[in-house]
């Protein structure tokens, strides 16, 4: 196992046959490949047709021990930087006993910063999960996120029994203004010592019908998934940048319509909004008229028209967050939901330093695929002779999953799993599992397979690969139950 932060936990009592039943489906020969409503059969085919054109296809090998494999004699890229970076469990404060993981990184470092170090900050218990991003170019955004992250755990008792969202969302932003205004007049009485910083928040609450609370500040994220290849980001961080705090206030219907157009797009349809404003104005007339019309938002809207200006300065202003703390803290009421959390569904809840390396559908399937990697690694420890590939446990263990599925053709493995492995020596020779073992194994693969995958991308070792974007550096924080 590599060096990277990482918190486990062990399992409580009350899943013990659920995670039996679940393995022992999985294990089913006679479901394989027939009936897609099942694990194994959507795993099975997720390896034949969904990343087709993302990772390599490899040779049609009908016998799993006659995969050819030469050792490696150079480190892989993102396992030297894991390497040269120490744990950062600091960053993290965990007592959960549910199944669930989290990981800290410090992320690449981006050019021209004065101090690199990893602000973000993870706080996780068995009745919510809080990941915070310090920003800021203060020196102290590392302890405000940490304060944030304390603070906001404590809201646990007053959201637990809230029975609709309105309540939740009034009952989360005076919490959240209360804690602010103590940031606030620390940052009055050291204003040196507490400029530029801030921080944003993401975080999913038990609540007591069952259900996940959940709401986001700023640009961090929860997203839900499984291992169908289904994913949905329950909030929308765009609302908090500058251009959706902007479309919100003007009281623009739906603005998360307008964060995927381009400048001009933009530009047009804002225009479209207004239609009592003379179509033949110029854009400096339209913001002119716009000022004068809400006059207590003039500010705002004329430092977003300082941003479309062209296409340059409209990417930059995408990017600005705008909530957080230090700063607003109001949640949008898009921006908080209660959530049914099925069985089979994970909550991933993220800073931007994911979000900003890969698009949603290849979140989905590299959590997918680090899920699959690290069931197969399960398997094998307490089955060592089950494959005969030289080396497969180092492969497994340190290499990424674009890597493995080179090397060893993941999906003619998990159909032999499939086949031959006998359920009740699946994770030793008593207990077929111990309770929530089953959903532990594919918490922390996932969950560390999009860490490395993100310090892939930074590093630029991901490019021309479907799904991933245009490297940018940031520190990587991310927690799942």
């Amino acid at each position: 196992m590599s060096n990277l932060n990482k918190v486990e936990s062990k399992s409580a009592g009350s899943e013990t046959s659920n995670a039996s039943n679940q393995i022992i489906d999985l294990l089913k020969p006679s479901l394989l490949d027939t009936k897609e409503n099942t694990i194994e059969g959507r795993i099975v085919n997720s390896f034949n047709l969904s990343l087709q054109g993302t990772l390599s296809v490899s040779e049609d090998i009908e016998d799993i021990e006659e995969i050819p494999f030469h050792e490696i004699d150079f480190i892989d890229p993102v396992e030297e930087f894991i390497s040269k970076n120490p744990n950062l469990t600091e960053r993290i404060t965990s007592s959960v006993t549910i199944p669930a993981s989290s990981y800290s990184s410090i992320g690449v470092e981006k050019e021209g910063v004065r101090k690199h170090s990893n602000q973000d900050y993870i706080y996780i218990t068995n009745s919510c999960v809080i990941v915070c991003d310090g920003i800021g170019s203060g020196d102290l955004s590392d302890e405000v996120a940490k304060e944030l992250a304390e603070q906001v755990s404590e809201f646990s008792p007053k959201l637990y029994s809230c029975k609709n969202e309105a309540e939740a969302l009034a009952k989360v932003n005076i919490a959240l203004n209360e804690i602010n205004q103590v940031f606030i007049e620390k940052k009055e009485k050291d204003p040196f010592k507490y400029s530029e910083s801030g921080s944003t928040l993401a975080a999913v609450f038990s609540n007591s019908n069952g259900k996940k609370l959940v709401f986001t500040l700023g640009d961090s994220e929860v997203i839900k998934l499984n291992l169908l290849g289904d994913v949905e980001s329950l909030t929308s961080s765009y609302l908090d940048t500058l251009f959706g705090y902007t479309l919100e206030a003007l009281g623009i219907q739906n603005p998360v319509r307008f964060s995927d157009l381009s400048f001009q797009d933009f530009v047009s349809q804002l225009r479209l909004e207004f239609p009592s404003i003379n179509t033949s104005a110029s854009t400096q007339d339209f913001f002119d008229v716009l000022c004068s019309s809400y006059p207590q938002l003039k500010g705002l809207i004329r430092a977003a028209q300082g941003y479309l200006q062209d296409e340059a300065k409209f990417k930059k202003g995408k990017q600005i967050v705008v909530k957080g703390a230090m700063g607003n803290v109001s949640v949008s009421n898009c921006n908080l939901k209660i959530v049914d959390q099925k069985q089979n569904e994970f909550l991933l809840t993220v800073t931007d330093g994911v979000t900003d390396q890969m698009t949603y559908d290849q979140i989905g399937q590299v959590f997918l695929y680090g899920s699959i990697k690290n069931i197969i690694s399960e398997y094998l420890e307490s089955n060592p002779n089950l494959i005969n590939v030289k080396g497969i446990d180092s492969i497994l263990d340190s290499d990424s999953i674009i890597d493995i599925d080179k090397k060893l053709n993941l999906s003619k493995i998990i159909k032999k799993l499939i086949s031959k492995i006998n359920p009740r020596k699946l994770f030793g020779k008593s207990d077929l599992l111990k309770e929530g073992d089953l959903r532990q194994v594919v918490l922390d693969g996932g969950t560390e397979e999009l860490l490395k995958e993100s310090l892939a991308n930074m590093l630029d070792e991901r490019r021309g690969f479907t799904g991933y974007k245009i490297p940018k550096k940031d520190n990587i924080s991310l927690a799942t139950i």
